[in-house]
């Protein structure tokens, strides 16, 4: 369902394990460079695009984003159904 903020939600439940329960210092993911959605899901969670990189020959192009620490939720944000 898309516009729920689902996939947000997700992300953020994803990031708080990674920095909290493994105490890791970024979070790296990637997504296809034409998947505006899901790019918009992790620069709304503060991920900072650092390049566009290509798996194999003639493949399609990702963009590759970066996390370093767990931004802070904005309250006034009614996107996120139920997330702490």
């Amino acid at each position: 369902m898309l516009g729920h903020g689902y996939a947000t939600d997700d992300r953020r439940a994803g990031l708080a394990f990674a920095f909290d329960e493994l105490a890791a210092d970024e979070v790296v993911s990637y997504t296809e460079a034409r998947m505006r959605g899901s790019a918009a899901v992790m620069e709304r969670l503060d991920s900072s695009t650092t390049t566009d990189i290509i798996l194999e020959d003639g493949g399609e192009p990702f963009a590759l984003y970066v996390l370093v620490g767990l931004p802070e939720r904005d309250p006034t944000d009614t996107s996120c159904n139920g997330c702490a």
